[in-house]
């Protein structure tokens, strides 16, 4: 199974290439100023799932500076097109960091989607 926590799943979406915030800019510069679409559809799971794919659990805060929920949307989007057992939480009021009552609620669904995996 995978688990994707406030996770980025998709370099190409334009929320990372067309942005100004330094931040996200500095986090796309790791993978070299020039990265080339080819090379950034390569580290993105979004390109990388197939109908293979193990169940999948996503967690994102709607508040989120650093991580576009169209990452978790997006990604959700995709394995419901190609049938991968998953699920989708969005705390709309949560940032990149999930603290308190979002993050008992991870970890309490998270728990639940292990032991539904593993039956």
């Amino acid at each position: 199974m995978v688990c994707s926590i406030v996770g980025p799943t998709n370099f190409t979406d334009p929320a990372y290439l067309n942005t100004t915030d330094p931040n996200i800019r500095n986090l796309m510069n790791l993978y070299g100023i020039a990265a080339t679409t080819d090379f950034l559809e390569e580290v993105s799971p979004y390109h990388r799932v197939t109908v293979q794919s193990p169940p999948t659990t996503l967690f994102y805060g709607g508040q989120d500076l650093l991580v576009p929920t169209t990452q978790g949307t997006d990604m959700t989007t995709r394995l419901q097109q190609l049938g991968v057992t998953h699920e989708f939480t969005l705390y709309e009021n949560a940032g990149h960091g999930l603290v308190g009552l979002e993050l008992l609620d991870t970890w309490s669904k998270l728990k639940a989607f292990i032991i539904f995996t593993l039956t």
